[in-house]
């Protein structure tokens, strides 16, 4: 494994992380929190999408193996370039036993005698502690049965000491595209989403290999997305049937999108692949392989972005994918009253907050607008979501402010638009 070290801002990486991470936790009924050292430093050189990759396992593993409670992550920067990822997590614990064999490749833990908790391929944590050692690291645990777990990660991250300068997304020309991605994971829906928006592209969500198929032309998309794991068929029998279908130089980028990264490159592209992208989305990946394949950043389809614009809009209000999630999930008349409780909550949420503005309290402007962030999230209103994120990660007074006015602006009219959405879908859903 080669590593493609750069430098990264360490700010950015754990609010990305963060932002993840809690709508991983709130979707199992979890809290999570990040602590930073106050001596982090502000930029490092590192592999961040294989860094990305490992947290991301220790702490859907975290999220995995607990009923209740919080999820910890304390980040701290030690001599040596030793950037330090502690995740606690309050779930069922190991036993001494269990903790020498986790990072045996294959090994499962048992919940209890014959009843395995993990479903999953059990490699995560054995390529993982190869991942951190190759990074010069290593992963350790502490743990108790019964009394949670306690897993650091400790990589190489040196210093980045000398000022470069770096392009901002905004700053980049990119090409107008729409986008098929084809996943069934919510959380990974979630987060791809998120980047498509970022990065201004449009796109629609297809959660099946047949749902795919079928909404799939040529002239529609001008790259898709394939998760490997799908309900109904593999992604590489999803762009072999694509391949078979038209002709291969009408044919978008078909991008595999996987968390397995023991694979090759080259096992891909063997099998129908042009390229391929590990879980979860990040900016820069994306941005990496349109400048790949877009190099002019001219736009091959300039105009979808008019032809798409009601799904694009649509989908700034509500996220549409989560929300078909949730009915399917809790039912209708369980998305009612979750809809109801929130309608209930937010104003206070809302007051509080304002309060917290006027007295410039920064940590009760943080506490609250995460509540309101992850509530948001709980109903599927992406739009409240976002500009709550915003107020968390803004560092002016006068940005904090006209957020809090965003949302007293729009949570009512967007509620509405949710009520009216799930009536007229809801049902047909179950």
């Amino acid at each position: 494994m080669v590593l493609d070290e750069q430098e990264i801002s360490l700010t950015d990486f754990c609010v990305e992380l963060e932002h993840i991470s809690n709508l991983l936790a709130y979707s199992k009924g979890l809290e999570f929190k990040i602590k930073l050292s106050p001596d982090l430093p502000k930029k490092v050189i590192i592999d961040g999408t294989r860094l990305r990759q490992i947290l991301w396992n220790l702490i859907g593993n975290a999220a995995k193996f607990s009923d209740q409670g919080k999820i910890i992550v304390k980040v701290s920067y030690e001599s040596e370039n030793r950037l330090i990822f502690c995740v606690k997590d309050p779930g069922i614990g190991m036993s001494i036993e269990e903790q020498d064999k986790i990072f045996t490749l294959y090994y499962q833990i048992k919940n209890t005698p014959g009843k395995i908790a993990n479903k999953g391929a059990g490699i995560g944590l054995a390529v993982s502690k190869q991942f951190a050692q190759k990074m010069g690291g290593d992963i350790t645990v502490k743990s108790m049965k019964g009394q949670g777990s306690c897993f650091t990660l400790s990589v190489k991250a040196p210093l980045c000491l000398e000022k470069t300068a770096v392009l901002k997304n905004e700053d980049i020309n990119l090409p107008l595209l729409h986008v098929l991605l084809v996943e069934d994971v919510d959380i990974n829906i979630t987060v791809a989403c998120a980047v498509f928006k970022k990065l201004k592209i449009s796109f629609e969500v297809a959660m099946s290999g047949s749902e795919a198929l079928s909404i799939f032309s040529p002239e529609r998309f001008d790259l898709v997305f394939l998760d490997i794991h799908l309900p109904d068929m593999t992604g590489f029998e999803i762009a072999q049937q694509i391949r078979s279908d038209h002709h291969q130089k009408s044919l978008p980028p078909l991008i595999a999108f996987t968390a397995n990264i023991l694979k090759k490159e080259k096992e891909y592209l063997d099998k129908g692949m042009n390229d391929v992208l590990s879980k979860p989305l990040s900016t820069q990946s994306l941005i990496q392989i349109i400048r790949k394949y877009f190099s002019d950043f001219s736009a091959p389809h300039p105009e979808r972005k008019q032809q798409y614009r009601d799904i694009e809009n649509k989908g700034s209000v509500l996220n549409l994918n989560l929300l078909k999630h949730y009915i399917e999930l809790l039912g209708f008349p369980n998305m009612k009253k979750n809809v109801a409780l929130f309608e209930k909550t937010l104003p206070h949420y809302l007051s509080t907050l304002e309060d917290h503005a006027k007295t410039k309290n920064q940590q009760g402007i943080l506490e609250e607008a995460h509540k309101i962030e992850s509530a948001s999230g709980s109903v599927g209103l992406s739009y409240l979501q976002q500009c709550s994120h915003a107020i968390q990660t803004t560092s002016q007074w006068n940005k904090v402010q006209h957020g809090i006015d965003d949302l007293k602006q729009h949570w009512k009219i967007h509620i509405k638009m949710l009520r009216e959405w799930i009536e007229q879908n809801g049902e047909r859903m179950q």
